[in-house]
C-alpha cells in the first residue's frame, strides 16, 4: 500500500541505502497507476510511479489476468485502453524497473475465442515488458468456482484424490479443466 511503500521510501533516503529494494511486490490495484484527469481521461500517475521507483521497486507485475468481464472485473477495458497500459509499461521500464505481466487461462467455460483475446493483449504489450506470466486457472477450496464447480457437482472426493496424485496450479488435470479448450492447447 502506498503509506508503506513512504516508509520504505524515506528510509532509503534517510539511511542511503539503495541496496535495499522491493522485489516484486504484487497486488496493486491498476487504479493506481493512473489518474482521471478533469475530462476524465486516464493518464499515468507518473507519481505513483516516482514513488514505486525511490521505494526500490524492482519488478512491476501488471495483473491482468483475463480480459473477460465473467472472470474479472479487475479491468474496465473501456477505461484502460491496451494504449494506455502500453504506455504504463514503456514509462515503467524507462524509470529502471522491470515489467511482469501476469496473465491466467483455462477459467471454466472460457471458449478458444476468450483465450485468443488474451494472447492478442499479450501479443500487443510483449515488446514493452520484460516478461508474461502465464498461470492456469485453479480451483481453489472456499473458492466461488470451487463451489460451483466441485461442491455442486459432487466431486470433493475425486477432488481430494486428483490433489493427493499431484493436481495443483502448475499440473493442471483434465477432469478439473472446466474450460472450453484443452490443457494440451494451452
Amino acid at each position: 500500500d502506498i503509506a508503506f511503500l513512504q516508509k520504505v521510501s524515506e528510509y532509503r533516503m534517510t539511511k542511503s541505502d539503495h541496496g535495499f529494494v522491493l522485489n516484486n511486490p504484487n497486488g496493486f490495484r491498476l487504479s493506481l497507476f493512473f489518474k482521471r484527469r478533469e475530462d476524465g481521461i486516464r493518464r499515468v500517475n507518473q507519481t505513483f510511479l516516482d514513488l514505486l521507483s525511490s521505494a526500490g521497486v524492482n519488478v512491476v507485475t501488471i495483473s491482468i489476468e483475463t480480459t473477460n468481464k465473467r472472470f474479472s472485473r479487475k479491468i474496465d477495458w473501456n477505461d484502460y485502453p491496451v494504449s494506455l497500459l502500453r504506455e504504463l509499461c514503456e514509462r515503467i521500464r524507462v524509470m529502471g524497473m522491470k515489467v511482469d505481466v501476469y496473465m491466467m487461462y483455462g477459467f471454466p467455460k472460457q471458449s478458444l475465442d476468450g483465450f485468443r483475446r488474451d494472447l492478442s493483449i499479450a501479443e500487443i504489450l510483449l515488446d514493452v515488458v520484460d516478461q508474461i506470466t502465464w498461470h492456469p486457472f485453479a480451483l481453489l477450496p472456499g473458492s466461488t468456482f470451487y463451489r460451483k464447480y466441485i461442491e455442486k457437482k459432487g466431486m470433493e472426493d475425486e477432488y481430494r484424490e486428483l490433489l493427493n496424485r499431484g493436481y495443483n496450479a502448475f499440473n493442471p488435470q483434465d477432469r478439473l479443466n472446466f474450460s472450453e479448450v484443452s490443457i494440451e492447447y494451452f
